[in-house]
């Protein structure tokens, strides 16, 4: 087993990422396997040095050790421009000029296809306005290109990614060149992971994120998606939300196997 746990450093971790790093480490230790600490910081205007230096302080903290060096997203761009590029090169890729405020959702919550059928023209005549587009995945079209849908293995069962609508997600971001999407599967591949572990909240980009692996020709790890840590209200933990940080906690008097304990990792 080779696994990972990549946090992005947009902020200080939480006890939900604790759990996640515990998991990830505890299910290598088992397995006589390796767990990898990976920096995912593609989008350089919210990563900072502190959040960084905080997240290998924390993990060590917890009593976790990693290989070095530790693979950072932002040293990693070509590589993941590469992947993008082939895509682009099988005609499943497409530019999206729609912005957060002309973004048009279906009825499952999914972007609608608004700019998939756009004429050369069009795009041509926006690109000159000075609009720059983010550059989506076209998904039936990719499914098209394979002889069989693509199928993973999620623990306990087999998943097909023909099972449910596949949305023609953004694989390169207007304002980054690339996305969490396509930037995990390729460094998943550099890094030889067999198993990837994380939260049920990721659970949705699964199939996208293998269908991606097909058509790039890059294996496809066993997939774990672990259950999630939430407050009072049973709402998961998270950065954007103010949840309490393990730097608080630890401010506070938390010892680390009290945090453990907490965790059921005691």
């Amino acid at each position: 087993m080779r696994t990972r746990f990549a946090p992005s450093p947009n902020g200080y971790l939480h006890a939900g990422h604790a759990f996640s790093a515990l998991t990830v480490w505890n299910a290598a230790a088992k397995a006589g396997g390796e767990a990898l600490l990976r920096l995912d910081d593609i989008d350089q205007s919210r990563a900072r040095t502190d959040f960084e230096a905080a997240i290998y302080d924390d993990l060590a903290w917890l009593g976790l050790t990693w290989p070095h060096p530790v693979r950072r997203q932002s040293d990693h761009m070509d590589a993941y421009d590469g992947a993008l590029t082939a895509l682009s090169e099988m005609g499943v890729t497409y530019p999206c000029f729609c912005t957060r405020k002309t973004l048009r959702l279906n009825k499952n919550g999914h972007y609608s296809g608004t700019c998939r059928s756009l004429s050369e023209a069009e795009k041509d005549k926006r690109r000159a306005r000075g609009e720059t587009p983010s550059i989506r995945l076209h998904a039936s079209r990719a499914l098209s290109l394979l002889e069989h849908p693509p199928r993973y293995e999620d623990t306990s069962a087999a998943v097909s990614c023909a099972q449910a609508p596949l949305e023609d997600a953004i694989l390169a971001r207007r304002d980054i060149g690339s996305s969490y999407l396509l930037s995990c599967v390729v460094d998943d591949a550099a890094q030889d992971i067999t198993h990837v572990i994380r939260g049920r909240d990721i659970q949705p980009l699964t199939s996208l994120q293998v269908l991606l692996q097909a058509l790039l020709g890059l294996p496809t790890p066993v997939y774990h998606h672990h259950t999630l840590i939430t407050d009072d209200a049973q709402q998961k933990l998270s950065k954007s939300k103010g949840s309490q940080s393990i730097q608080e906690l630890r401010a506070g008097g938390v010892s680390a196997e009290q945090l453990k304990a907490l965790l059921a990792f005691g």
